[in-house]
């Protein structure tokens, strides 16, 4: 089998990287709305090729990761009055639910974007090559952020993630 390699810009034979094993990680949707022919599309596309493989007998881990905090995200949840992690749930379920209808089987691991924000965090950071820095806000004032607590400070050339108190 042949597969278009992006990296490459050319189709290619398609061979494991371990020998009898694939390993398949694809982007989700953002669940912030119903889907719609292109998350079918894509969850259709990625089916076929998962069936296929466990069919030649392969071995396949498959994750499908969804994003389940984004500016869209909370645009709605402030919309209609919800919060940010029911409406990404409502959608998520939505997702399973369409997907479903269509016999498109589920990913074998399904994390959601929120459950690796520090490894992210941190990733960025790393590609940047530059320190990661926290920092903790004990208060905010109706002026805006207020007083910082422990952490490592804000640094110049660096990579800052301020932590607020929850509401």
């Amino acid at each position: 089998m042949q597969l278009y390699n992006t990296l490459t810009h050319k189709k290619e034979d398609f061979v494991p990287v371990h020998e009898g094993k694939v390993s398949l990680y694809v982007c989700g949707i953002t669940a912030y709305d119903y889907c719609h022919i292109g998350h079918a599309r894509s969850a259709i596309v990625f089916d076929v090729l998962v069936r296929y493989f466990r069919y030649k007998g392969l071995k396949v881990h498959f994750v499908r990761n969804f994003t389940d905090i984004d500016d869209k995200i909370i645009n709605r949840a402030n919309a209609e009055g919800r919060d940010w992690k029911e409406v990404a749930s409502t959608y998520m379920q939505a997702f399973h639910d369409d997907m479903d209808c269509l016999n498109v089987l589920r990913a074998d691991e399904e994390p959601c974007a929120t459950d690796y924000i520090t490894q992210m965090q941190e990733n960025i950071a790393h590609a940047l090559g530059l320190p990661l820095c926290r920092v903790n806000v004990k208060a905010t004032t109706e002026e805006g952020l207020g007083f910082t607590g422990s952490g490592d400070g804000i640094a110049a050339n660096a990579v800052t993630i301020i932590n607020t108190p929850e509401e």
